[in-house]
């Protein structure tokens, strides 16, 4: 790696607590970093300290869902032209996802969390050696980005909520969700929400308790 001993920021956003102290130590000593599992804490941290030079992120997440990391992404790639992102993401099984990320070109790079080690060392080489030009950071969609209610009605399905339940919470008919629903999961190459359901098994249920977006019955 460069020899540039400039003091920088690091997050790493990652639900097992032995991974986010590999990917620590692999970064450089000028880094200083924040390593969390809680994406909440990641928005706090931001609101205060601003945005970090890098952010290692993996899209599937104990305290939160895909939907949210999605979101986190666009926030940094469009409010922050400096922050470059590492999203680790399994590639064989979310191949649209890996697209949809294409759009934000050389600020994202993904890799496989079963990549060999020499693999991710490359990587965030890569990224760390090669600062972000934010005249070009930025790509033109390919596809339409994710809407604030396609992700409200996927994140909910993917909760736990009925078709029903988030038809009255949002007050649209059961065909709208639908609609939202197959929009959402067709911007991420999917046809159905079996690969993202797989993801979300995992989730606790204090963590459906606590998110603003569970649905009130009635």
């Amino acid at each position: 790696m460069n020899a540039d001993l400039t003091e920088k920021q690091g997050v790493i956003l990652h639900p097992c607590h032995f991974a986010r102290l590999g990917m620590r130590h692999l970064l450089p000593s000028n880094y200083q970093v924040f390593e969390t599992a809680d994406l909440n804490a990641c928005q706090e941290r931001r609101l205060v300290q601003g945005a970090p030079d890098l952010m290692i992120i993996a899209l599937r997440g104990e305290r939160y869902s895909m939907l949210s990391a999605l979101e986190l992404i666009e926030m940094l790639c469009h409010n922050n032209t400096h922050c470059q992102i590492l999203v680790m993401l399994n590639i064989s099984r979310l191949p649209g996802v890996r697209d949809y990320l294409m759009r934000y070109g050389e600020r994202v790079r993904v890799i496989d969390p079963s990549s060999t080690l020499p693999r991710l060392t490359w990587q965030l080489e890569r990224v760390i050696d090669r600062p972000v030009n934010p005249l070009q950071s930025v790509r033109t969609p390919l596809l339409p980005i994710l809407s604030k209610r396609e992700r409200q009605v996927l994140d909910a399905l993917l909760l736990g909520n009925s078709v029903q339940r988030i038809s009255r919470r949002f007050s649209l008919n059961i065909k709208t969700v639908s609609h939202y629903k197959r929009s959402a999961l067709g911007k991420l190459g999917m046809k159905t929400m079996q690969p993202l359901l797989v993801w979300s098994t995992a989730l606790p249920a204090y963590h459906f308790r606590h998110r603003d977006d569970i649905l009130p019955e009635g």
